[in-house]
């Protein structure tokens, strides 16, 4: 570890050997500020709920196989395990009352659609993997105490509105059932029916759909603990620098 350490540090160096956004980035940023929340610091829009955990890059099951792959989640929190043949796919557990999808960013925007769907963006796509691990599960949407998608991202892109369009639950909801609608012809139709009715369409209804901004959170946690806050407020500076 002390080797790793050393390259870490020498990153901003003249002599580094190292690209400083291997280090300095919004993944790394998510990872600091989600292990805070974790600790107690009231510091994001919702809170971890009791025996919840968290899991950075953790990969959700898609609504639709076949015609997609699974969904890279920045950050999942919630009440959940993974299946036998991937560490990192979530499967929720049967007393799960807690599932939340972090989205993070810097300098860009939400991804766009798929090959075949283009108006299945990022968004839309994150919130249909969600609804996919919930239907797996089959605990009620209604049974849930915290659902929701956020996009955390510097204050600066979230007010110039570079996340609007995507992060609205009626759009969403048309997107979803535009999705749904291309596999009409095939034969797992109707089950994609009734995941769109029982569970999709539920989920957007009843989750918190929202973006954050990094410096609200840094705010917040400096409030908690001012030597941390003021450490990321510099990590988060530097993120700024070489993105």
């Amino acid at each position: 570890m002390s080797e790793v350490q050393d390259l870490l540090a020498s990153i901003t160096s003249e002599n580094n050997c190292l690209t400083p956004t291997l280090l300095y980035n919004e993944g790394w940023l998510v990872k600091l500020v989600i292990r805070a929340a974790a600790g107690g610091i009231d510091c994001l829009p919702f809170s971890f709920e009791p025996q919840s955990r968290w899991f950075s890059e953790a990969l959700l099951h898609s609504a639709f196989p076949g015609s997609e792959g699974t969904t890279h989640a920045d950050c999942v929190i919630g009440h959940f395990s993974f299946g036998h043949q991937t560490k990192a796919g979530t499967l929720l557990e049967s007393t799960c009352s807690q599932l939340v999808v972090c989205e993070a960013k810097m300098s860009s925007g939400l991804s766009s659609g798929t090959s075949r769907a283009r108006d299945f963006d990022q968004a839309a796509r994150s919130v249909a993997s969600m609804a996919k691990a919930l239907s797996r599960c089959k605990l009620p949407v209604d049974s849930y105490r915290s659902l929701g998608f956020y996009v955390l991202a510097p204050a600066s892109q979230i007010h110039r509105g570079v996340f609007s369009e995507h992060m609205t639950k009626v759009g969403i909801k048309r997107k979803l059932t535009d999705r749904a609608a291309m596999h009409r012809d095939e034969a797992h139709n109707e089950e994609l029916a009734q995941w769109l009715q029982d569970w999709a369409l539920p989920l957007v209804d009843k989750m918190d759909l929202a973006c954050f901004s990094w410096e609200d959170a840094i705010k917040r946690i400096s409030a908690a603990d001012a030597s941390y806050g003021a450490s990321l407020a510099e990590f988060y500076a530097l993120c700024l620098r070489y993105n």
